[in-house]
C-alpha cells in the first residue's frame, strides 16, 4: 500500500483531501506523511463515517471483497487529489479514486484531532485558568496580610 498526505483543499480554506484506504473490513486514513491511523468500522470518526455514502453512492467502483487491491501504484499523486468531473458536486465532501481508495475531505480540527494534536489551545485550556487565578489570588491574600487575622472584611 502506497502511502500518501493530506493535501490542502484548492477550494475550501482550512480544509484538507486526505487519502484513506479500505480493506480487509478496515480503514486506513493517511493523517500526514508516513503517518497513519487505522480504524475498524465501530472506531471510523463519525465525521469520516457520515461522508463516506456520498462517496460509495456516486461511484463506478463496487464494493471491495476480501483482499481485492486494486494497483494503484498507476495512480500518479496529482491524479488522485482531483476530483472526476463526474463527481463534481462531491468535490467538498468525499470521492471514490478507486475500490480500495478514497479522499475524504476534512476540516483541519478533524485532521489535527486525527493526528494526536490538541484540539484547544492554551488560551482556553483550564490548567492555564486555574494557574492565572492562583497567582492572582495570592496577590490578593499578600494585601489583606497586614490586618489582624480577627479583623472582617464584611
Amino acid at each position: 500500500m502506497k502511502v500518501y498526505c493530506p493535501m490542502p483543499h484548492h477550494i475550501l480554506k482550512k480544509h484538507w483531501r486526505v487519502p484513506m484506504w479500505h480493506t480487509d473490513g478496515s480503514y486506513v486514513v493517511c493523517v500526514d506523511k508516513n503517518y497513519t491511523r487505522k480504524f475498524t468500522d465501530e472506531t471510523l470518526p463519525i465525521f469520516i463515517r457520515m461522508k463516506l455514502p456520498f462517496a460509495k453512492a456516486r461511484s463506478d467502483h463496487g464494493e471491495p471483497t476480501g483482499y481485492e487491491i486494486v494497483d494503484t501504484w498507476a495512480i500518479t499523486d496529482p491524479e488522485l487529489y482531483i476530483c472526476p468531473e463526474d463527481m463534481k458536486d462531491l468535490e467538498n465532501i468525499a470521492w471514490q479514486v478507486s475500490p480500495s481508495l478514497y479522499i475524504i475531505v476534512l476540516h483541519e480540527t478533524d485532521l489535527n484531532s486525527l493526528r494526536g494534536e490538541r484540539l484547544t489551545k492554551d488560551k482556553h485550556d483550564t490548567r492555564s485558568k486555574s494557574k492565572t487565578q492562583s497567582k492572582e489570588n495570592l496577590g490578593f491574600t499578600r494585601l489583606l496580610s497586614f490586618l489582624p487575622s480577627n479583623w472582617r472584611l464584611w
